[in-house]
Order: structure tokens, then sequence, then C-alpha cells
């Protein structure tokens, strides 16, 4: 395997052959003023916060604009528990994966992806809609 994982000053990167397939905050990471992970390119942002007493951000509005969404991206965020993620290439193989424990946010960019509860958890998803049905969402993989 050729996977490599990143440890920046950003997050946890989980990459195969320059792709990449993921990228972790977790919990004990502490990150000072505004820090926003990813790529411009990214389908979703995703930014963290550390601010001060009397720190403001500006009231503002979104400008209204047609973005087109080539790939679903989801993140996760562990309430409580413990759970594996598996990473698949395009070619359904499996090619990396890691442990999210309490408090821990994945943002998953490309590939393929499944889960394993090691212990009772709790968490919530966040992903681009509409959601038109399993059938027209996913594809099930079949690991080779």
């Amino acid at each position: 395997m050729t996977n490599e994982i990143l440890l920046t000053m950003e997050a946890e990167i989980i990459k195969h052959n320059n792709k990449r397939y993921a990228f972790i905050i977790r919990k004990q990471k502490e990150f000072i003023g505004k820090q926003f992970f990813g790529e411009s390119k990214d389908f979703l942002q995703i930014g963290y916060m550390n601010l001060n007493k009397n720190d403001v951000i500006q009231p503002h509005k979104h400008i209204k604009k047609e973005i087109r969404v080539k790939l679903t991206q989801e993140v996760l965020y562990m309430l409580s528990g413990k759970m594996k993620v598996n990473f698949y290439d395009s070619k359904n193989k499996i090619i990396d994966n890691t442990i999210l424990f309490d408090g821990d946010l994945i943002i998953l960019l490309s590939g393929g992806h499944g889960f394993e509860f090691l212990e009772d958890s709790k968490i919530i998803e966040i992903k681009q809609g509409p959601y038109k049905g399993k059938e027209k969402d996913k594809v099930i993989i079949k690991e080779v």
C-alpha cells in the first residue's frame, strides 16, 4: 500500500496515490483563531474557530449562486463511542483505515468508505442534498 497519513497544522489527511480520501480533526487538537481545512475546490468547507470573548464575526450573508456538485462528500462528528473507518479505492479495494473517538470529526472527500462500530456510538452526519434514495445515491461495495 502507498498510503499516507499526513499530520499538518490543519488536520490528519488520508491519502492514497496522491488522492485525498479524507481528513480528520481530532478532539484533542487545538487551533488558534479561525482555521479552515481542505482546499478551496472541495464541495464542503470546514472551519474550526477558537475565538476569544468580544471577538466578532461581522454580520454577513452569502451571495446566491448556482453550484454543481459532482460528488457527495460527508462530515461525521463523533458525539460518543468508537468507530473504525475503512477507506476503499475506485476498484473497491480497501486501502486504509482509522479509528475515530468521542469528539473527532472526519470529512470524507472521495473513494468509498465503510464503518465498523467498536462501541455504542452517537454520530452527527452532514452531507449535501437532496437525497434521492439509496438506489440513486449509493453503490454498495463488494470487497475484492
